[in-house]
């Protein structure tokens, strides 16, 4: 656990009286306030070091063996006895696909019976 940070102490209020006047610096002096700020700056690197690829390695391995390792060998070994679930699954699938072809057929021999008992149309 990380030491508890105390925050920084502050400075004692300066008297009205003995802070400088505030002035309005020249264009020459905010460009040298802003050159000095970014000279003091730290340079940073202009390419990825070797230690970046390493840790993109090293998340790369851990996701794909944890990938591996939550996949239980299913992936080489199939099991023995099906799922109960998915055994069930399919014979509901062809128990509704018999249905659907049943109420597909009574359907079909509806409109044939109805088309065939009605008289034409008159004109």
């Amino acid at each position: 656990m990380k030491p508890r940070r105390t925050p920084p102490k502050r400075a004692h209020a300066v008297a009205p009286e003995t802070m400088p006047a505030p002035r309005v610096l020249s264009h020459e002096e905010k460009y040298e306030l802003i050159r000095a700020h970014a000279e003091a700056r730290k340079a940073r690197p202009g390419r990825l070091g070797l230690g970046y690829y390493i840790a993109i390695a090293a998340s790369c391995l851990v996701v794909a063996s944890g990938w591996l390792y939550t996949l239980d060998r299913g992936l080489w070994i199939p099991p023995r006895e099906p799922d109960p679930a998915l055994q069930e699954l399919q014979d509901t699938t062809i128990e509704l696909k018999r249905q659907w072809e049943a109420a597909r057929r009574e359907a079909q021999e509806a409109i044939s019976t109805i088309s065939s008992t009605s008289s034409p149309a008159v004109k």
